[in-house]
């Protein structure tokens, strides 16, 4: 079954859940950011019905899966034809399917590649509502209308955590709040050049405020999810917890930041 819409496929989540749910299913989308979202709904939803299940995130991890463990989710992005996987639980995500006719048949598909630009608004909005619920805040319709200008979604949800995360007291989020905390939400262009000279100038000063260290540890994750560098995001997400939890000095962190990712053909990569 192939769903063009987000809203009918959230009903048909609703109602498999929970002694309905495919085995398979695939969400296709242009951004990366949009599948991943969606992607981990569904994901959610199994681990629900089964808080044992394994995280399996690539075809190749499976052989080195437990051979005794009964239940286990494939999370595979930009699948291959020869990763079509029958009889396990599989989330698989990407632009298209290589598969034959059959084998699609046999997936629950969300099909967003043809979406008209109001269908993507108006479910970005939802994402970012729900995103929001998540970090225990709400926002008003211009703020979300501001995020919903940025390049994608990506660009979107680093913003809003960002404000999220300045904001920690405020339950509510305005345009007129993130210009109190000198936060304008916009599309920068950032590039590895951009981002190594402001890293290489943090190991020389002290940062000035605390507000210029996660939009920085925003555009580092960014850039990684692009190249899918699993590695050094691990890296960038030890290091906000590490501010988080810990209070460590932000220009030390810059420091251990840099010493785990360094510059390997135009790409960050850890050492």
């Amino acid at each position: 079954m192939t769903y063009f819409n987000n809203d009918l496929f959230t009903k048909h989540l609703k109602e498999s859940f929970p002694g309905n749910l495919s085995r398979s299913y695939a969400i296709l989308a242009p951004c990366p950011f949009d599948r991943l979202f969606i992607a981990r709904r569904v994901v959610g939803l199994f681990k629900k019905q089964a808080p044992d299940l394994e995280l399996v995130r690539s075809f190749e991890e499976e052989t080195q899966s437990d051979l005794f463990i009964k239940d286990r989710l494939f999370f595979i992005d930009e699948p291959t034809k020869e990763q079509f996987i029958r009889d396990e639980k599989v989330i698989y995500t990407g632009k298209t399917l290589p598969f034959t006719g059959d084998q699609k048949k046999e997936i629950t598909t969300l099909d967003l590649t043809n979406e008209k630009p109001w269908e993507t608004e108006k479910r970005q909005k939802a994402q970012l509502i729900s995103l929001a619920s998540a970090l225990k805040k709400t926002c008003d319709d211009k703020l979300l209308s501001r995020l919903l200008k940025l390049s994608d979604f990506g660009a979107m949800q680093n913003a809003l955590i960002s404000l999220a995360t300045y904001g920690a007291d405020i339950t509510h989020l305005t345009i007129e709040t993130a210009e109190a905390l000198g936060i304008k939400p916009r599309d920068e262009v950032i590039s590895w050049k951009i981002l190594e000279a402001t890293l290489n100038g943090a190991l020389e000063t002290p940062l000035k405020e605390s507000s210029d260290f996660y939009p920085l540890l925003g555009q580092v994750r960014y850039l990684l999810q692009k190249e899918n560098n699993t590695k050094a995001l691990a890296e960038v997400y030890k290091v906000e917890t590490m501010a988080r939890t810990h209070g460590f000095d932000l220009k030390y962190l810059f420091a251990y930041l840099i010493q785990k990712i360094r510059v390997t053909n135009g790409t960050y990569s850890t050492s």
